[in-house]
């Protein structure tokens, strides 16, 4: 299971790209993230696979879990593996 719970506002920005995000996913589910251009899919999807902030600069509020584990703890290779699992 994915759980997302967070704000993402990227360096330099005043507002959060995402804000009061809420979103499960369970194992097994199908999902598509539609949306006009800039309204924050691949930042949603880089918070996932823990890009944010390792790879772009950003401040994450809140947490992602991947089967209850809290991916802010485990390396990018960690979270990999448990996306693939």
């Amino acid at each position: 299971m994915i759980d997302v719970r967070a704000d993402i506002t990227y360096k330099n920005e005043k507002r959060p790209i995402l804000s009061d995000v809420r979103l499960s996913i369970r194992k097994g589910e199908f999902v598509v993230l539609c949306g006009a251009s800039g309204c924050g899919k691949s930042t949603l999807l880089r918070c996932i696979d823990h890009l944010i902030p390792d790879f772009y600069e950003a401040d994450m509020k809140g947490a992602v879990f991947i089967n209850g584990k809290d991916i802010s703890k485990l390396s990018i290779g960690e979270t990999g593996e448990l996306l693939a699992s």
